[in-house]
């Protein structure tokens, strides 16, 4: 491709917001009496030019500290010289800046290069461009770590560490306005700041003024893909659940009497655990109240003649069993592997410090000299668990049915749980699948009120995309897909509770459209151009092919797309030649025919322009 179809080809993809940008920030100087260049940064004596927009709240949102003008915005990620200036707010949810209005100075492409928009979704859905003003918000709940800095020049320099792995600096001449906005900036993150450094606290959930802020991907699924009432499992887990004589949906946990971190349903042994076995014996014993779940049922296969055979090996959950009550599953199962993931995998302590090392690299991937070192933790934490997810798969399939145990069946079982029925289950690598499965056992599993585990997640979604690199057409969605997934998990839904009888109402209402998921939740306020993006047009519809996996750290690679996505990119082609090259061609041809049939008249304007 020469220079002239590379540019066009950027500037037409820029209208549907699916290319990266080259500069994404820029500022203009109005007047240079009023720069200052101390300390090799910009600072701003007075604002250049007065808001003019209205800023929209959320429900129940308010201003914290009045709007502090002549900010100046640096993307550290992108380059450390050039910032954007404008006004900062806020407010109780959110940190939010405003970028002043830029004058006309004949370009045209300027306001499309000062987009902060990836390929092909939106950072934040709250963030729009518009032809005069910029807003970017940093959601609290997109806030991993905060640093306050003061410099000689009188400013205070705010570093604000995203979870989506954005790095954002604002310089700020230092007021009594600046004062107020640390301390309560301070004081809303501090909590949760502690959440993302402590591996026990990881599960707890925050409430901020009164607000409580949900990820989107958690309210959407929970609402969706329920998974309180029998005909809720036996609607959603029917393609294996049926024809299985010896299990059965109980709705004993109802009103939560028996355990209040599992949902009033769920999926148990018919003949020997009665409600009544389960809620006085085996939830009296068990850490929480919390009983041994049956997530899956595998159907046992001649291997030769392909015929079904007589019983099946069963995949569950559990709390740490005592004595008694592995008796009554060895009793019951025949045969049966007792697992406890504990012992097969990394404390929370190491993951934490891994992904801390990580993120840290990510953050400083253009100066570092040890990026590969940095990293290697993150990556051999990946290698194990596909290691024993591996080996737990064999056991499923060919040997035994399993329960896999640990202290509080939160933090591994759901990642191990995922990924085994992922390798069993062809339905679970469509997209509506996944995320009925992200909803039974991340969700209602652990705990509808849980805050999700977010960095345990983000290894899941890292173990999903190695399985989607090493198996290309198995898979009915791309690794873009996965990166939507991993966005709406740091979008807040703001909410008092995910499940509430007026949202029940909505559901039965058509509100929500409850149960028109053909192309999956979080796919429906995408646009057509985006969509084409998420189907992987390799997939052979429910293979009966097994995955390839290797596991070992030589056979892995780093989640690029997704860790370094907001590093400096020349055009669109240097970062979709970060996957795997069935889906770089797919996304490249599916760039050029959209800049054909799409945008036509768009470039002919452009390159009109150019020559002029």
């Amino acid at each position: 491709m020469d220079n002239s179809n590379g540019e066009s080809s950027f500037v037409a993809l820029r209208k549907f917001s699916m290319s990266p940008v080259r500069n994404r920030d820029s500022y203009h100087i109005a007047n240079k009496d009023q720069v200052d260049f101390g300390m090799g940064r910009l600072s701003f004596s007075k604002p250049i030019l007065p808001p003019t927009t209205t800023l929209t709240f959320r429900p129940n949102e308010f201003i914290l500290v009045q709007p502090i003008e002549g900010v100046i915005r640096y993307h550290l990620n992108t380059n450390r010289t050039k910032g954007t200036v404008g006004q900062l707010i806020l407010t109780c949810v959110r940190l939010k800046f405003i970028t002043y209005p830029q004058p006309e100075n004949g370009d045209k492409t300027s306001e499309l290069e000062s987009s902060l928009q990836l390929p092909p979704f939106n950072n934040h859905w709250q963030s729009e461009e518009k032809s005069e003003n910029f807003h970017e918000d940093v959601d609290l709940i997109n806030m991993y770590d905060i640093r306050v800095e003061q410099v000689q020049s009188g400013s205070t320099l705010l570093t604000v560490y995203c979870n989506d792995f954005r790095c954002i600096e604002y310089q700020i001449r230092n007021t009594e306005l600046v004062k107020s906005l640390l301390e309560n900036l301070e004081r809303l993150t501090s909590e949760q700041s502690s959440m993302n450094v402590s591996a026990n606290n990881l599960s707890s959930s925050t409430h901020l003024q009164g607000v409580q802020e949900v990820p989107c991907l958690w309210y959407q699924l929970s609402t969706e893909y329920s998974f309180r009432f029998p005909q809720d499992w036996s609607k959603a887990e029917s393609h294996w659940l049926q024809g299985k004589t010896s299990l059965r949906v109980t709705h004993c946990n109802d009103g939560f009497h028996m355990c209040s971190s599992l949902p009033p349903s769920f999926i148990t042994l018919k003949y020997y655990l009665t409600d009544s076995t389960l809620i006085d014996v085996i939830s009296r014993q068990l850490k929480n109240h919390r009983v041994p779940i049956v997530c899956y049922c595998r159907q046992m296969v001649d291997a030769i003649t392909k015929k079904e055979l007589h019983g099946c090996n069963m995949l569950i959950r559990s709390v740490t069993l005592t004595e008694t009550v592995s008796n009554i599953f060895i009793q019951a199962i025949s045969p049966l592997r007792v697992i406890d993931v504990n012992a097969l995998l990394p404390s929370l302590v190491t993951v934490v410090t891994a992904y801390t090392k990580l993120r840290e690299a990510c953050f400083l991937y253009s100066s570092t000299n040890h990026f590969l070192c940095r990293i290697g933790k993150w990556l051999k934490i990946v290698s194990k668990v596909l290691s024993v997810v591996k080996d737990l798969y064999k056991i499923v399939q060919n040997e035994a049915s399993l329960v896999i145990m640990e202290d509080t069946d939160r933090h591994w079982n759901p990642i191990l749980s995922c990924l085994i029925q992922i390798m069993l289950d062809p339905s679970r690598r469509t997209i509506k699948g996944f995320e009925s499965l992200i909803s039974k056992e991340w969700i209602y599993l652990c705990g509808v009120s849980n805050k999700p585990n977010h960095i345990l997640f983000t290894l899941f979604l890292d173990c999903v995309w190695q399985l989607k690199y090493q198996n290309a057409s198995e898979f009915e969605f791309t690794s873009l897909y996965l990166i939507h997934l991993f966005d709406l998990l740091f979008t807040p839904e703001v909410a008092t509770k995910i499940n509430t009888i007026q949202e029940n109402e909505n559901a039965a209402s058509g509100t929500l459209r409850r149960g028109d998921t053909k192309n999956g939740l979080t796919l429906r306020q995408l646009t057509v151009d985006q969509m084409m993006f998420i189907y992987n047009p390799f997939y052979v519809k429910e293979s009966s092919r097994r995955l390839k996996l290797r596991s070992d750290i030589l056979g892995l690679e780093l989640w690029r797309p997704l860790f370094l996505r907001w590093h400096p990119l020349t055009n669109h082609i240097e970062y979709y030649n970060q996957f795997n090259p069935a889906e770089f061609i797919y996304f490249n041809s599916l760039l050029l025919s959209l800049f054909k049939y799409n945008v036509k008249e768009l470039v002919t304007n452009e390159e009109q322009e150019h020559h002029l």
